[in-house]
């Protein structure tokens, strides 16, 4: 059984919309898409490629994949709407993912009337994934599975065999989708390896956390062609506006970049490790979790979250969203950065021996 067979059945015979930049045509005088015919030197008065050609070649040699297999989105956020919309019928399909994880796949899904079942992952059991806890979560409205790994904010990786026994086990039944945000981070073989293998496979990967630009909104869906075929059909007619792709194609092409990209990888998964060590030493600590991501989890004695705040060190409080109190996610920040959060927990605790 095709992925296709899992498609809305109202978007079988879908046409989508035809932008004036869709139509390949070659000319001098445009005087096709109403756009002003005033330049400057930045060329803003026209509109984009919808998938930039240099930027989609430069992506596909970063991830190691072919062009056709790659469809560049506004971040991972619209990979994620894009899919829930391609496949899940309102009020009648379901997502699954796992929880504690990754906010949005709820988000997408409520917003399109699309139930969320979750996967729940145990704190006493180190947030372990479990392949057949998460297949008997599944119903037989089952469209979407999301797997974010490393998963945020839990930190762990899904070994690549897990994933691609999933795979298998699922095809003709549901789609498995593979968020690896943070993947860089990790020595783990991307989940884009088995999209020959398995048609149902789908990859999320962003310029967002490795790459340093967050603030580009630069993601990629990675899947056969077929399916980035169907989506490139559904998306924005401009999703990629012209500042964005030159931002990327400009951090992708410089030589400088790269060797400070690695260096960075290389300085941010050390820095994680020092902190992770320094965290366990703590009394102040109640429990810290391994992660292969640039943040580490950890639970306190104390609301270490407003204590921090209070200094302008800025965390993020999971203490509601996973009912466990003074639960804590740290990214890696700089050495500076770094080395005054540990200064100001060691105060703390001072502060806490003397009263």
């Amino acid at each position: 059984m095709s992925f296709e067979q899992l498609i809305r059945r109202d978007l079988q015979c879908f046409s989508p919309y035809k932008s004036a930049r869709s139509i390949k045509l070659q000319g001098e005088i445009w005087l096709n898409a109403n756009e002003s015919p005033y330049n400057d030197e930045k060329r803003l008065n026209r509109y984009p490629e919808p998938q930039p050609k240099k930027l989609k070649a430069l992506l596909a040699d970063f991830y190691e994949i072919t062009e056709d297999e790659l469809l560049i989105t506004r971040g991972s956020d619209e990979g994620i709407d894009l899919l829930i919309r391609l496949f899940c019928t309102y009020n009648e399909d379901e997502i699954l993912a796992l929880e504690p994880t990754f906010g949005m796949y709820r988000v997408s899904a409520s917003l399109q009337g699309v139930a969320c079942n979750t996967c729940k992952l145990i704190a006493e059991d180190d947030f372990q994934f479990d392949k057949h806890t998460l297949l008997s979560s599944m119903t037989d409205k089952t469209k979407l599975v999301f797997l974010c790994s490393p998963n945020n904010p839990t930190g762990q990786i899904i070994p690549l065999e897990d994933i691609a026994e999933l795979a298998k086990v699922l095809q003709g039944q549901s789609m498995l989708v593979v968020d690896e945000a943070y993947i860089e981070f990790s020595k783990q073989a991307s989940a884009s390896t088995l999209i020959e293998r398995f048609d149902n496979v789908v990859v999320l990967r962003t310029l967002s956390k490795a790459m340093g630009l967050a603030g580009a909104r630069v993601g990629s869906v990675i899947a056969n062609k077929k399916l980035t075929f169907w989506l490139s059909s559904i998306i924005a007619p401009y999703p990629i506006p012209t500042p964005v792709a030159n931002a990327a194609i400009e951090k992708l092409c410089s030589h400088a970049s790269k060797a400070c990209y690695q260096q960075e990888m290389e300085d941010i998964n050390k820095a994680r490790d020092m902190l992770y060590t320094f965290l366990k030493s703590q009394s102040i600590v109640i429990k810290i979790w391994q992660s292969y991501g640039n943040f580490l989890l950890c639970q306190f004695k104390e609301n270490v979250y407003q204590i921090l705040l209070d200094q302008r060190i800025v965390i993020r409080d999971f203490s509601s969203s996973l009912d466990i109190e003074n639960l804590v996610r740290i990214s890696i920040g700089t050495p500076n950065e770094n080395e005054k959060l540990m200064k100001t927990i060691r105060e703390i605790m001072k502060q806490n021996a003397a009263i």
